[in-house]
């Protein structure tokens, strides 16, 4: 029977006795052994009203979170439905060791014991680990190493409990290396939502190229050749400065750009659109081979 060593590790580890037992009415509760127990044992039996959980509300709602913590910890790193038992058990480990509010920010483990757990040991549930297989359990041949995955902790040793896909069973392991940054990356790659990669008809026009304001009046034709060209970057700051001085969003009237941009921005863009590309290029145009020749005065006059 269960209740039987539970009931001796509680009474051995508080140095107190275990006066009263509240259960619902489960037949696991009902059996002739069990009610011979508690009876000689001298424990007060109650029971909940039946098809009346909330009269347990305690104990109904700790099954609820454990059980909601179990079937998240098994979805998120997509471990087989069969490891439910460890989960649980790696759910209510860490509980255990959590502060709690209805225990003045303290754990239980702390309440029950007495002393502050040492949470230094926690891992990354379900991350890749790589742990030593002892030569006395291989050959000479054998990998002196395995795979798997972390699913608990040990609660009699100080060790770790490792689940080895291929072989379907769960081995407690002490020298193991754990790969916490492959389950961590899972949540920095989550993929995108449809809506971050459709264009909402509203954001259109703030996707298209604005660099060109409308100015009035007539205008030099440029040539499109080199449009291709990257931006230099203090004139991509200019013109997200400029960009800056729109109407704020949701307002009704137009979006106008200020007066005072229009022709600097025009006489930029189109000294940077007409800008040589190559030195071959630069020799064609007689300005930009007098500016060569002063620069390369004012390079020797300063003795640079």
């Amino acid at each position: 029977m269960w209740f039987r060593p539970f009931k001796a590790l509680v009474e051995n580890l508080t140095g107190k006795n275990i006066k009263i037992l509240r259960t619902d009415n489960g037949t696991e509760y009902e059996t002739n052994e069990f009610k011979n127990f508690y009876r000689e044992a001298g424990i007060k039996r109650e029971t909940t009203t039946v098809y009346t959980p909330e009269q347990n509300d305690v104990a109904e709602r700790k099954n609820r979170t454990i059980v909601e913590a179990a079937r998240a910890m098994l979805c998120d790193q997509g471990l087989p439905k069969f490891l439910w038992g460890e989960v649980a058990n790696t759910a209510v480990y860490i509980q255990n060791r959590s502060p709690h509010s209805a225990l003045d920010s303290k754990t239980p483990e702390e309440v029950f014991t007495g002393k502050k757990p040492d949470v230094s040991h926690f891992r990354v549930f379900g991350c890749p680990v790589y742990f030593h297989v002892p030569k006395e359990k291989r050959s000479k041949l054998d990998a002196s190493g395995k795979k798997g995955m972390f699913v608990g902790y040990s609660e009699t040793s100080k060790a770790y409990r490792v689940y080895v896909p291929g072989q379907r069973e769960v081995e407690i392991c002490h020298d193991v290396t754990f790969d916490e940054d492959a389950s961590l990356k899972k949540v920095v790659d989550l993929p995108r939502s449809k809506e971050d990669h459709e264009v909402r008809p509203g954001n259109q026009a703030e996707l298209q190229d604005e660099t060109m304001p409308d100015v009035e009046g007539p205008m030099d034709p440029i040539d499109p050749s080199p449009s291709l060209r990257k931006r230099p970057s203090w004139l991509r700051d200019t013109l997200e400065d400029a960009e800056g001085h729109a109407a704020p969003r949701g307002t009704f009237r137009e979006s106008k750009k200020p007066c005072r941009y229009q022709g600097y921005l025009a006489a930029m863009s189109t000294i940077v659109q007409s800008e040589p590309g190559s030195f071959e290029e630069a020799v064609k145009h007689q300005v930009w081979k007098d500016a060569m020749h002063e620069e390369y005065e004012s390079i020797m006059k300063n003795d640079v």
